[in-house]
């Protein structure tokens, strides 16, 4: 049967006709596209689909806790997440044509496809050649008549799939899947890729590496096997554009790292120059502006220095004043009373020139201060050195 065109008899429909299918496959997926594009510029689709990268809290865009303030960084945080998400959409929507819509499957050989024959598939040969491009040369298989073929061909086939509930619950759910999949990879490696200067430059030579080396195998001929259907050649191509697209964004995420951490070393050289203000006796040590960081650690570390030698020089001043207290004569001051017995009643009296009478009043005498020497052998009292008045001293 023909739709479009004269039949064959071999197949179901002509090759053109397929490749009219197929053409309605690539109408999905740019609907698709248009519909994302206008949810991601019209809602905020962001925190939902990367809740882990992005949120929005009191009207401000936060990248993994980080307040995004520049306009340009939040334009190319979000392009690149939006290229991840047209990458995904391609995918899942390849994948759900692959196994509910149109079945399809590539080979390059002379072998001939018994088991696509097998699975009532429509085959189609044309001569494994740069002009084949242009001369559309696609010959019918016949399936009943099962030879290898004399040349090396590219053999093609195409089969539309039973539509069944179950089968299309089961791919749907898969697709899902694929969707997490990528968008929780994405936020893990870049969070990684971030932290790491190491493992960013591993995976920016992985997405160069992967390209190249798919381009260059699949012109070759030698990963045909692999890639033996659009799924599989989407799939491929999506592993250096998912990579590409991490070690992109785990850039921006290690600038807001760097970002942070001078924010935070600025906040602490500010709060301890305002500290050492407050000190007594301290120079106010405040480094210019445009100044950068080594200059005011300079600062800081000759306060720290300044600050300590002056504490050593007061223990110092405390231990000499110590030292001088346990060297001196320890001065003990005497009653009146005990001075005057100590006295002998014979000796005159430093006031006046004759004892006094008994009765006689006598003002209180002030305390005076002595310095005693060792009593002699024999004698009951010690010998008076020096007596001074305790006003005096």
């Amino acid at each position: 049967m023909a739709v479009l065109g004269v039949g064959n008899g071999l197949t179901t429909f002509t090759y053109w006709e397929y490749q009219l299918l197929m053409l309605c496959l690539a109408g999905v997926i740019g609907m698709g596209v248009v519909v994302m594009e206008y949810a991601m510029k019209r809602l905020q689709v962001m925190p939902v689909l990367f809740p882990g990268m992005f949120s929005i809290r009191e009207h401000k865009f936060f990248f993994f806790d980080f307040e995004v303030r520049e306009v340009h960084v939040a334009e190319k945080l979000r392009a690149q997440a939006k290229m991840l998400v047209r990458m995904t959409l391609f995918v899942v929507l390849s994948y759900l044509w692959q196994h509910c819509v149109l079945q399809t499957s590539q080979s390059i050989g002379t072998e001939f496809p018994r088991e696509q024959c097998n699975s009532e598939h429509d085959c189609f040969s044309s001569d494994f050649h740069v002009t084949t491009f242009f001369n559309r040369q696609h010959e019918p298989v016949d399936c009943s008549d099962p030879k290898p073929f004399d040349t090396r061909v590219v053999v093609s086939c195409i089969r539309f799939v039973k539509p069944t509930a179950t089968e299309w619950l089961k791919h749907i759910a898969i697709a899902h899947s694929v969707t997490q999949l990528n968008h929780k990879s994405y936020e893990v490696f870049v969070w990684l890729a971030g932290n790491s200067r190491c493992l960013r430059s591993i995976i920016g030579a992985l997405a160069v590496v992967t390209f190249a080396l798919f381009l260059s195998l699949f012109f070759a001929g030698v990963v045909t096997e692999f890639v033996a259907s659009w799924l599989s050649f989407v799939m491929s191509f999506s592993m250096p554009v998912f990579l590409w697209t991490v070690w992109t964004t785990s850039g921006v995420c290690q600038a807001m790292w760097v970002r942070q951490s001078r924010e935070i070393q600025q906040s602490i050289e500010e709060n301890l120059q305002a500290a050492l203000k407050e000190l007594p006796g301290m120079p106010a040590a405040s480094a210019p502006e445009g100044i950068g960081f080594a200059s005011s650690s300079l600062t800081w570390q000759a306060t720290q220095m300044a600050a300590q030698m002056s504490k050593r020089l007061m223990q110092a001043r405390v231990g000499f004043s110590s030292m001088l207290e346990a060297v001196t004569p320890r001065r003990r001051t005497v009653p009146p009373d005990s001075v005057s017995g100590s006295i002998s009643p014979a000796s005159p009296s430093p006031s006046l020139g004759s004892p006094e009478p008994p009765g006689a009043h006598v003002p209180p005498a002030q305390p005076s201060t002595r310095f005693l020497a060792p009593a002699l052998p024999g004698s009951g009292d010690a010998i008076v050195q020096s007596e001074t008045p305790a006003a005096q001293l």
